[in-house]
């Protein structure tokens, strides 16, 4: 990458070019490597020591493919709530993790979509790091090409992409998704709505969506688009659909309601409860 000018920093082409030598001779009168006679060894220590000059640790980490900084980046719909359960556990995981194997953490926490801005992709490409882990639940496909690109070694959490050559960790969602409705199914109900995120960005939503409606096949339920709310993970979308769902008919109505993450189950069952609903 083309380094850029900080004032105050002196690179090893300046020091190069003053002592009429390659980068590469300064690279092994620096690093201690032999192989330079001893006029250039001197013109080189001489100019280093007049410049200030002190070797880039972190190129060299990168050539030597020793460095111990790893990124978390995090991207958020909106402000980030540190005290979410998904969020804190992952990171406490992460933390212990890195602890464990000597790696120092570079924590970065984005509002907007890890596709939307560009702060992420900068921060996945930030010479500093030896690699980045990704929780960006909510992405475009296009995003994760450009990230493939930057040779950026990554891990996608909460994300399972299309393309097998990128690394990720994630449930089996589309299992967890038929597990939810068969247990409801299994209690009787026979009009099962469903609540969660946008099919376009979320691999999450489009295999727990998937999941629903294999249950639903396998039940011999049938599929009711006024039963599905498919646009957010907000919990501020969960009482959106539940308003939805008491406005149908009596006899359309949802007897169970399968909703995609736990903070929206949450919302939905406060809200069921201040109006006087059973919620077993």
């Amino acid at each position: 990458r083309k380094p850029v000018a900080i004032q105050g920093i002196t690179y090893r082409g300046e020091v190069a070019a003053a002592a009429g030598v390659h980068r590469s001779t300064v690279s092994r009168v620096l690093s201690g490597i032999g192989g330079v006679n001893d006029d250039k060894r001197d013109r080189v220590l001489a100019v280093a020591k007049t410049l200030n000059y002190h070797p880039d640790t972190v190129a060299g980490a990168l050539k030597s493919k020793r460095r111990n900084t790893w990124g978390f980046l995090s991207s958020w719909y909106t402000k980030i709530n540190s005290m979410d359960h998904f969020y804190s556990t992952t990171m406490v995981g992460f933390l212990d993790s890195a602890s464990q194997h000597n790696m120092r953490v570079l924590l970065q926490n984005v509002v907007g979509r890890f596709d939307e801005v560009e702060a992420c992709l900068r921060f996945c490409n930030d010479s500093q790091l030896g690699g980045v882990v990704i929780m960006a639940p909510r992405t475009k496909e296009s995003a994760l090409k450009e990230l493939k690109r930057l040779h950026v070694p990554a891990i996608l959490l909460a994300y399972t992409p299309k393309d097998p050559e990128l690394s990720f960790v994630d449930l089996d969602n589309v299992a967890g998704g038929k597990l939810a409705v068969r247990h409801l199914v299994s209690k009787g109900h026979k009009r099962i709505a469903y609540v969660g995120g946008e099919l376009e960005l979320s691999s999450n939503a489009r295999d727990r969506y998937t999941g629903y409606l294999q249950s639903l096949e396998e039940a011999s339920l049938p599929v009711d688009a006024d039963l599905i709310r498919n646009e957010s993970f907000e919990p501020g979308f969960a009482l959106a659909s539940l308003e939805h769902f008491l406005a149908l008919p009596s006899q359309r109505r949802p007897t169970a309601i399968f909703c995609a993450t736990d903070a929206m189950a949450r919302a939905v069952v406060d809200e069921a409860l201040r109006r006087g609903l059973s919620v077993p």
